[in-house]
């Protein structure tokens, strides 16, 4: 698959609905501009039944990126989906079984 190249569109992708870039908006440009086909993933917690509302802005964002041509990949972990993310919490959670 062709990547798109074209300046305007990259713009809008990097500019509608981003606060910051990291590790800044250029580099990314420039990469996209470049035409070389970058792989872009989102990783997601499968402990939790459902996704909600946040989890459709990156999967809007990661959409933008595979209609300019780009791989997207979709990160559902299992042993780290065990163990939790602690972020933000005092403590982690206890680990889960598989089942």
């Amino acid at each position: 698959m062709k990547t798109i190249t074209d300046s305007q569109k990259i713009e809008e992708v990097l500019a509608k609905g981003v606060e910051v870039l990291y590790p800044n908006k250029d580099a990314l440009k420039e990469k996209l501009l470049s035409g070389k086909r970058l792989k872009i993933y989102a990783g997601y917690d499968p402990s939790s039944p459902t996704l909600h509302i946040g989890n459709a802005i990156g999967l809007r964002k990661l959409g933008q990126f595979q209609k300019l041509g780009h791989e997207i990949i979709m990160l559902i972990g299992d042993f780290t989906g065990m163990i939790g993310d602690p972020t933000d919490k005092s403590a982690a959670r206890k680990k889960l079984t598989r089942k």
